[in-house]
């Protein structure tokens, strides 16, 4: 869509007269603001936008976005943009976007555990539910790298052909795996300086994994 000028309509509707009240109008606010900064490769602004988004937002906008959609979008852009600390206070501790993790009853019961490659059918896309982009931002957050690595190559397919995250996919990647790579690189100069005075000690298991998953 032609997200140019969605920015001076959604500040004309915030200033409208009890727009403020409108909780369901204020999430479709939120949502279209995050999609033009979206549009924009702002990517920060777009996940603070995401997880402002209510869950009362329902089913009232799934023309443009869905609420998986919502959880997603926000939970890609975060991780893109995000520090850890922001990640803990403002995504995986936001109770209001939680809700949109937990939309699917079905999944809610789920061990705490992404899906196992061998588990994957290879006759229907794969399409993620909200709990499982909740374990992927969890994984992060707990330097559980690797396995937020294997998720999200599971993943790309399916966000390559989306609407609106197609021209974002490689991008996001890229700035995901950055990150990864430095708390990684910070991890390991602070097991070799703990190392040092002993003797060398080779870096954690998980650390080789994802050093492993990385030059593949």
């Amino acid at each position: 869509g032609n997200f140019t000028h969605v920015a001076n309509y959604i500040t004309k509707a915030e200033s409208t007269p009890d727009t403020s009240d409108a909780v369901v109008l204020t999430g479709q606010l939120k949502v279209a603001a995050g999609l033009a900064h979206l549009e924009g490769k702002k990517y920060k602004q777009a996940a603070r936008k995401f997880l402002e988004a209510s869950p009362e937002l329902g089913t009232s906008f799934s023309d443009v976005m869905s609420q998986q959609d919502v959880a997603t979008y926000g939970g890609l852009c975060a991780l893109a943009s995000y520090d850890r600390a922001e990640l803990k206070a403002k995504l995986i501790d936001n109770s209001p976007f939680r809700a949109f993790l937990e939309l699917v009853p079905e999944v809610r019961a789920r061990l705490r555990r992404l899906l196992s490659p061998r588990l994957r059918s290879h006759y229907h896309p794969f399409n993620p539910s909200p709990s499982q982009v909740r374990e992927l931002l969890t994984d992060f957050h707990e330097s559980r790298y690797a396995s937020c690595l294997s998720y999200l190559e599971r993943l790309k397919p399916d966000l390559l052909v989306d609407l609106h995250l197609h021209d974002h996919v490689e991008q996001l990647y890229a700035d995901i795996r950055s990150k990864a790579m430095v708390q990684v690189s910070a991890a390991t100069a602070a097991t070799a300086t703990t190392a040092h005075s002993t003797s060398t000690s080779p870096a954690p298991p998980h650390l080789l994994h994802l050093t492993s998953s990385t030059s593949d």
